[in-house]
């Protein structure tokens, strides 16, 4: 599996016949070391739950039962606690039967605590594309502990996209590690293979809950929302 560096991304961006389309608000600082940040379209549905599309089915298709809508450049506008809503990405994929895309949320969006997926046309999985997608992505987007607001462009999840699909076996993996050192203690040094959890060509980590705060706790009920474009609470 090859995941495509800025050079590349750059390429399928500006080139002459690009594979990843650009919509208004998208800029070139949205591209990273090997990803894209994916910028919001200015229209959010609020839906009523939660759902994929079937195999002969769009998005717009679901979206036509959204029972209101909103822009998100009018003052006054935001997501509402644990209601669940979908927003048009800007920007649309053309990729070769090669490239698939795989999204996952940007750290700040966690850090606030609202989930996001991304959907996309005629596919039942969430943040993944079928090899060689064409078409719009969509982003569902659900505040689990306070309202938010957000504005148009802003960027909540992000997208890398890869070619090949043959993941590392765990001999490889564990060769690997014996080589790099790839995972590491609080003090820098490569664990030792006793200690490493090697499964499903992937390597298992756990939550470290031997310091003194492992996390936080919001609160119950939250009076102000969160404002993901400035970072700061209104």
């Amino acid at each position: 599996m090859t995941v495509l560096s800025h050079q590349s991304l750059h390429s399928l961006i500006f080139g002459e016949k690009p594979m990843i389309r650009r919509i208004e608000g998208f800029t070139p600082d949205l591209i990273q070391p090997a990803s894209i940040d994916c910028p919001l379209g200015p229209t959010a549905y609020r839906m009523r739950s939660a759902s994929v599309p079937r195999r002969h089915e769009t998005v717009r298709d679901i979206l036509s039962s959204a029972p209101y809508t909103f822009d998100l450049r009018e003052e006054g506008s935001y997501f509402d606690r644990g209601g669940c809503f979908l927003v048009p990405l800007a920007l649309k994929l053309a990729l070769s039967e090669r490239f698939y895309a795989e999204f996952s949320p940007k750290s700040t969006t966690g850090r606030n605590d609202v989930f996001v997926r991304v959907l996309a046309d005629r596919w039942s999985r969430y943040d993944v594309t079928p090899r060689g997608y064409t078409g719009a992505l969509y982003l569902e987007i659900v505040p689990i502990s306070y309202a938010v607001r957000a504005k148009p462009y802003l960027s909540l999840t992000q997208m890398r996209v890869k070619s090949g699909s043959t993941p590392l076996t765990n001999t490889e993996l564990e060769q690997l590690h014996a080589r790099y050192g790839i995972v590491r203690n609080q003090q820098g040094t490569p664990l030792e293979h006793s200690e490493l959890e090697v499964r499903q060509s992937g390597i298992f980590l756990h939550v470290d809950l031997s310091t003194p705060i492992v996390g936080f706790e919001v609160l119950d009920h939250p009076t102000q929302e969160v404002n993901l474009g400035s970072g700061r609470r209104l």
